[in-house]
């Protein structure tokens, strides 16, 4: 009787674990189908929480760039409103090429027209090239036909940027005069010097610095602020006064010559 009782809770406890690993594993695979599920669902308002954290930021990034302005300089109520931005997503990107661009899903219905500055979380990214209703190429910084007015943040010292047409990470910075010290890790932004971009865009910082016997000019090798290769995200920088200040310019080099 003992040993008929004894394997009698043997079995019980051998179903019984049995039962609860089955329990176990069939609350597992409904937890993951019911969590891939929850993902699907879940999707569509992220997303639209995503856009509108863009949104929100685009509008904050011009009320600090108008402050900015606005504690720099004087101003009158014609110049206050000079630059906007508008948030983007990055559609297709090319890095390989010596000449790259980038599309992104926003076009002339949204504002956008060609000649206006993209920038990203960690820099620059380049000008409006082309675009259609609904969507906009960019020629990226990636392309060597491109160049950038910038500046040594300590120093405040002019130069051109310039891609080297290879290493995506990588660009020059030319025309800087032998008698300015330059040191590895200094930051180079723009200038604010053309309609584009306003001054203190990040560009990158030098990485590498060197000075020929006979040379006007040091040879600076940059490391590029935006990762080109993970970008998903751009805003388009719109100048409202860029049109009175490039036709200005215009005139006055047309009529001097």
């Amino acid at each position: 009787m003992l040993l008929e009782l004894f394997s009698g809770l043997l079995i019980f406890y051998h179903r019984s674990h049995q039962g609860t690993n089955q329990l176990n594993s069939t609350n597992y695979i409904v937890g993951s189908i019911y969590s891939y599920i929850h993902e699907l669902k879940s999707y569509p308002s992220l997303k639209k929480a995503y856009e509108h954290l863009l949104r929100e930021n685009a509008a904050l990034k011009t009320q600090l760039l108008q402050k900015a302005i606005e504690t720099s300089r004087l101003v009158d109520d014609t110049t206050t409103k000079q630059y906007d931005y508008i948030p983007a997503r990055v559609i297709n990107n090319s890095i390989i090429n010596t000449k790259n661009y980038l599309t992104i899903d926003k076009g002339t219905r949204h504002g956008i027209s060609p000649g206006m500055g993209v920038i990203g979380a960690q820099g620059i990214v380049g000008r409006v090239k082309a675009v259609s209703e609904h969507f906009a190429t960019i020629t990226s910084l990636l392309h060597t036909d491109v160049l950038v007015s910038a500046k040594l943040a300590h120093s405040g010292v002019m130069g051109t940027v310039r891609w080297l047409g290879k290493d995506p990470f990588q660009a020059q910075l030319l025309y800087v005069p032998r008698h300015i010290q330059v040191e590895v890790g200094d930051t180079v932004m723009t200038s604010g010097y053309n309609a584009t971009f306003d001054e203190g865009v990040l560009i990158g910082h030098v990485k590498q610095v060197s000075l020929k016997k006979e040379a006007l000019f040091y040879d600076i090798v940059l490391d590029i602020s935006t990762d080109f290769g993970a970008l998903q995200h751009v805003y388009v920088v719109k100048h409202a006064l860029k049109q009175e200040k490039d036709s200005l310019e215009h005139y006055t080099r047309h009529y001097y010559e």
